[in-house]
């Protein structure tokens, strides 16, 4: 009883006492890989691990686009690493002084499709859901990256829609009712996903919400809105939540980790427990968020002297707002993210 009481306690504590920098503006946000204020930055050697897991996952790389006659980027372009395809049509991208482009173009692509490489890229599937002012659990049918410049460097110009097209069967989520999503990056690295607008990316066929058909035909409508992009929908469990919390290493906070949860037989959707409380040392939600009763992963990654330091916990998750400890002697030493990847594969 005792105990039981503590765990109260310490919760009430918690969610009473969250951390201010996890704060987020609720209303409105447009456009891609916006920041919000928070007081503290990620480490530079998490920010390097993350930064070379995406370069090794970048399809992307340079190609000649006539403005005459457009480009499309696919297959054996893409190294044969991905089915997808990018449809640049003619007259479709200009030089910052609005000139035509005739000559090579640097294209950045990654797609996410499974928990590893959302694990690995800090990509979570966490949306802002304005009906209850909270960020909650998304299911996805792919997240991508798209980032096009000039010879120079320089970000080109859209004067009309360039076509994404990605197979709907990437992903085990049911395609029907996916809505488009803009990436958000806070200051102190959380990453977290926003509705996008219309007027940013939308579906080729005009609908905001994905109907049918076997490829997410997603329209990129402006410059501005380069960055990342994901097709989800909110994650969907009739059982009653729970929320629970997640004590890591002295040493360890939200600059240089991260505790994510996966649930057992789901390999597209993953949760981010963004609220940090620094007196306690933990990791929660600011709601009861968790399906009571589910069997989850809890997926502790960070980084100290430029090396990944990761723990994983395969447990039931109950209600009673339980807390689970990250021992320093479990910890699994790497500098190598597929090691990671590879360990999360092998989770029922």
């Amino acid at each position: 009883m005792k105990k039981l009481l503590l765990t109260v306690a310490v919760a009430a504590l918690f969610f009473s006492c969250e951390n201010d920098a996890n704060d987020y503006n609720q209303t409105g946000i447009t456009g891609n890989e916006q920041t919000q204020n928070s007081a503290s930055k990620p480490s530079r050697g998490l920010e390097r691990l993350r930064q070379e897991a995406f370069d090794k996952m970048n399809l992307g790389g340079m190609y000649h686009y006539s403005s005459p006659q457009g480009l499309t980027i696919s297959g054996d372009m893409f190294n044969g690493q991905s089915t997808s395809s990018i449809v640049i049509p003619p007259n479709a991208l200009t030089y910052e002084d609005g000139t035509p482009i005739n000559g090579y173009i640097h294209v950045d692509y990654v797609e996410v499709f499974t928990i590893e490489k959302m694990v690995s890229l800090n990509k979570p599937t966490m949306g802002f859901n304005p009906q209850t002012g909270e960020r909650e659990l998304l299911v996805s049918g792919g997240e991508f990256y798209l980032m096009i410049k000039d010879s120079n460097g320089t970000q080109v110009t859209l004067n009309q829609p360039i076509q994404v097209n990605i197979a709907t069967n990437n992903s085990q989520a049911s395609p029907n009712g996916m809505l488009l999503w803009n990436g958000v990056t806070d200051p102190d690295g959380s990453f977290w996903w926003n509705n996008a607008a219309v007027s940013d990316v939308s579906f080729a066929n005009g609908s905001p919400v994905f109907q049918e058909g076997s490829a997410y035909n997603v329209l990129i409508n402006n410059s501005s809105s380069f960055g990342w992009y994901n097709c989800d929908k909110f994650y969907s469990d009739p059982r009653p939540k729970t929320d629970m919390m997640v004590q890591v290493p002295s040493g360890f906070d939200q600059t240089n980790s991260s505790v994510f949860v996966a649930f057992e037989n789901e390999k597209n959707a993953l949760m981010h427990m963004y609220s940090f409380n620094a007196t306690y040392n933990m990791y929660g939600t600011p709601q009861p968020a968790i399906p009571d009763g589910i069997n989850a992963h809890i997926i502790f990654v960070g980084e100290q002297n430029g090396q990944y330091k990761y723990q994983i916990i395969s447990t039931v998750i109950t209600g009673g707002s339980p807390v689970f400890n990250i021992s320093p002697g479990n910890l699994i030493t790497t500098n190598n993210y597929q090691q990671i990847e590879n360990h999360i594969l092998s989770l029922p």
